[in-house]
């Protein structure tokens, strides 16, 4: 067995929420306690949430942040709101972070946050310390007292079309850390024209656990939703919000539903942790898309599930005919990889980690980001051709054998934390 680590694992949001980062890191979690390592979680505690938990194999501590008081968690939300704008090219933009008034809420938070990483090491120290995503960006810092390396991982995307004043910012925070972790070699590109040293970054795909993602049992999927087995089923499994794009898939239903009218396209997720954590749900995007689809037509070649257990999604990801990931901005999209997997044929926008996993025309297909009406006519080629379809989703999976299962991940973080340790 390599030598023995004790991780601490830092990120918003983790179990029961998933997410593609709670995957990624439950993933990663679980395979180094299977070799016998020591893996943590520690996260933001949402409502009706224990404490501590350990009913998912790995140790879960969850942090109750609302002692910052309700002002500076609301001002801490709307500063994540302007990252994300900025990182995403979307929205109205801030043209500094700095000047934001919320920047200090957003401040606090990671101050908060970085008490209760005092008090678990003082309890059990850990060797590497490893935070996901831009909530705790400014964590490193605050902590440059706590002799251990120090891992961030950025899950979101770091493009060089960011204002200069952003990329600054980011950037300048990732510095602290000891290795910045990015998904793919254009991020790691844009990190290095903004500041970041080159020898403080490393790229490392995301992945997923195959093991995960088995049917158990009969699947009756298609049969619970109404759906034909002959039906070209096609599925789109990601969070309800206007980021991922689900109204360009919903536009081009229309064009699908005249060729195929027993087309049908299943919509699978729900909202936002952040809406959680704060006692609401914001459910306008969702119900704008059936509104939407009522307009065009198609309510019915268009099903929302909203949330639904692991074991039922997978049954849905191995019956479906094509998996779709339409997203107007994406980090990567884990999503693609999950059809990958179940060998399917995956259409995604030619944005973010998509076009890292698709092989346009091999695997699957890549269309122009919100154009509705070049994905359906890549639907519309795979709903015609069983063959082509069973050709694309064989190539997928060889694809994702090779770059994006877990085993793969779990050696490069291994190699990345002995690495750090050794000096």
């Amino acid at each position: 067995m390599d030598k023995y680590l004790s991780i601490c694992s830092v990120s918003q949001s983790f179990l029961p929420f998933m997410g593609g980062l709670t995957k990624y890191v439950n993933a990663l979690g679980k395979r180094f306690i299977r070799d016998g390592h020591d893996f943590r979680v520690m996260h933001f505690k949402a409502q009706n949430l224990d404490a501590i938990d350990f009913s998912s194999g790995i140790p879960l501590l969850r942090t109750n942040v609302e002692g910052v008081g309700t002002e500076t968690m609301a001002g801490y939300m709307r500063f994540k709101e302007c990252l994300l704008n900025a990182t995403h090219l979307s929205g109205e933009i801030a043209p500094d972070p700095k000047t934001l008034p919320e920047f200090s809420d957003y401040l606090k938070v990671s101050g908060k946050i970085k008490e209760y990483v005092l008090d678990t090491y003082g309890y059990k120290p850990f060797d590497i310390l490893h935070i996901h995503d831009f909530q705790l960006l400014p964590l490193a810092g605050m902590l440059k007292d706590l002799a251990v390396p120090k891992v961030f991982t950025f899950h979101i995307p770091f493009s060089g079309g960011m204002l200069d004043n952003w990329k600054r910012f980011i950037a300048g925070y990732m510095t602290d850390y000891d290795r910045v972790v990015l998904s793919t070699e254009e991020y790691v590109s844009a990190a290095s024209a903004a500041g970041l040293p080159d020898n403080k970054i490393t790229r490392i795909y995301p992945f997923i656990d195959a093991g995960e993602y088995t049917v158990l049992g009969e699947n009756d999927a298609r049969e619970k939703l109404g759906i034909g087995k002959s039906d070209f089923l096609i599925l789109c499994v990601s969070r309800m919000d206007p980021r991922k794009g689900q109204e360009v898939l919903v536009q081009a239903m229309e064009t699908v539903a005249k060729q195929f009218p027993e087309a049908k396209c299943v919509f699978v997720g729900n909202g936002s942790f952040t809406q959680k954590l704060m006692g609401k749900e914001r459910g306008g995007y969702r119900e704008s898309l059936v509104s939407l689809a009522h307009t065009l037509g198609v309510s019915r070649q268009t099903v929302f599930t909203g949330y639904l257990p692991d074991a039922e999604v997978n049954k849905l990801y191995a019956t479906c005919d094509a998996v779709v990931q339409p997203s107007v901005h994406e980090g990567f999209g884990l999503t693609v990889s999950q059809g990958m997997l179940f060998g399917k044929p995956v259409v995604g926008s030619n944005i973010g980690g998509i076009p890292v996993q698709i092989k346009d025309g091999i695997s699957g297909y890549l269309f122009e980001t919100g154009d509705a009406g070049q994905l359906a006519g890549k639907l519309t080629i795979l709903a015609k051709d069983p063959g082509l379809r069973a050709r694309m989703g064989e190539e997928g999976k060889r694809i994702f054998g090779e770059k994006f299962d877990s085993e793969i991940g779990y050696r490069e973080h291994l190699e990345l934390y002995n690495g750090l340790l050794q000096g």
